[in-house]
């Protein structure tokens, strides 16, 4: 090593005999003629130029940032801004006709680039092994982007649903499944699906009452965040499989109740979550005709820019006229399907999808149940002119 910075030292001191730098690497004075005839070894040279350069960088290479937890992250997508640290009110509720609104959670403070960011989830009402592990993720992935909130795209109880606030399956199915504690400081926005109608919706609109996380008002409410004349987000929640007839049908009450509410919705962002998939390529359900034909006019006639599914137990995420539909129903067992005309990205796998949005753009993550990013894409926020 010191010979190295003595070979190095030599050619730039040796003209300067008052720096002493000759007496540091030769250990006594020489005269500058002495010096002069002295060979420098090219070798040696070239590495004390490397062992500078080592030390020059050392101290750079000791301060730089600690690695991230171990998530496996995509790169950011390009062309998204920053944004100014933004302040959420919180949710405000405009629930269905069965409850009363009010004010949700308190003010909190959340990641500059993304106002708002959500997880969704489908068919978790089965817990298995992999719906543990699915868990942990959506606990790490929720803590790391600081969540605003969750959305359960339905089927919360399997077979049969519940029938009271008291029956153990909320216990067993939910509070001992989500259990971290970033699931616990969030709201869930809790659809429902076809396996939680045979015993009735009641107990899990009641069950909103008995939990400080589950949100259910209503078997078909909305949910705006954001201040102002002009919210950042909309969700509007359906109940696809409610038969009560003449109170929650869907095509003769929750789609005309829907199309009142865009019509009269000022967000930027125009979510829907309702458990039936509007397209899928699952070979359980798949896609629905009378859905494309009396529900997707309503989309596109007001600018919804996301549709949330579950019901296929599985991963998509499909596009069709400038709507993103995302079938995330990897909660617990799985279903085969097969690609579709709209498929983008599918997989038949556990795990959930990642939302992050701004005033602009939203990144839509897919995540197995290992933390592993299978897909990501970017929508944008541009309104659509209406017919």
């Amino acid at each position: 090593f010191f010979s190295c910075l003595r070979a190095s030292c030599l050619p730039w001191y040796t003209a300067y005999p008052a720096s002493g730098c000759y007496h540091t690497c030769y250990g006594q004075p020489r005269t500058m003629r002495q010096n002069r005839q002295r060979s420098v070894n090219p070798r040696m040279l070239g590495l004390g130029a490397v062992t500078l350069s080592t030390l020059y960088l050392l101290p750079a290479m000791l301060i730089a940032d600690p690695p991230l937890p171990d998530i496996h992250e995509t790169p950011p997508v390009h062309g998204i801004g920053h944004l100014t640290p933004t302040i959420d009110p919180g949710p405000i509720t405009v629930p269905g006709p069965t409850s009363s609104a009010k004010v949700l959670d308190r003010p909190h403070i959340l990641p500059s680039m993304y106002p708002i960011t959500f997880l969704a989830i489908g068919d978790w009402g089965k817990p298995l092994p992999e719906t543990h592990k699915v868990a942990q993720q959506m606990g790490l992935y929720a803590e790391r982007h600081n969540a605003t909130f969750v959305v359960s795209t339905g089927d919360n109880f399997y077979l049969q649903g519940v029938d009271r606030v008291t029956d153990p399956l909320f216990r067993l199915n939910f509070e001992e499944v989500f259990t971290h504690p970033a699931l616990h400081r969030t709201k869930w926005y809790i659809s429902l699906g076809n396996h939680d109608q045979t015993k009735g919706t009641a107990a899990q609109v009641e069950y909103t009452k008995v939990s400080p996380r589950w949100h259910l008002p209503s078997p078909y409410y909305i949910i705006s965040h954001g201040s102002g004349p002009q919210p950042l987000l909309d969700v509007f929640v359906l109940d696809h499989y409610n038969n009560v007839k003449g109170k929650y049908t869907l095509f003769d009450v929750q789609i005309p109740w829907l199309e009142r509410n865009l019509a009269a919705s000022k967000a930027k962002w125009k979510v829907l979550v309702d458990h039936r998939p509007v397209f899928s390529g699952g070979v359980t359900h798949g896609s629905s005709p009378k859905l494309q034909e009396k529900l997707v006019p309503v989309l596109k006639k007001y600018g919804v820019q996301l549709v949330l599914n579950g019901d296929d137990h599985s991963l998509q995420v499909l596009q069709e006229d400038g709507i993103t539909y995302v079938v995330t129903g990897g909660g617990s067992w799985l279903h085969n399907q097969f690609d579709i005309a709209q498929t983008k990205f599918s997989a038949v796998q556990n795990g959930f999808t990642l939302h992050r949005l701004n005033h602009t753009h939203m990144v839509i993550d897919v995540i197995n149940l290992n933390g592993t990013k299978l897909h990501t894409t970017c929508i944008t926020a541009q309104p659509r002119p209406r017919p």
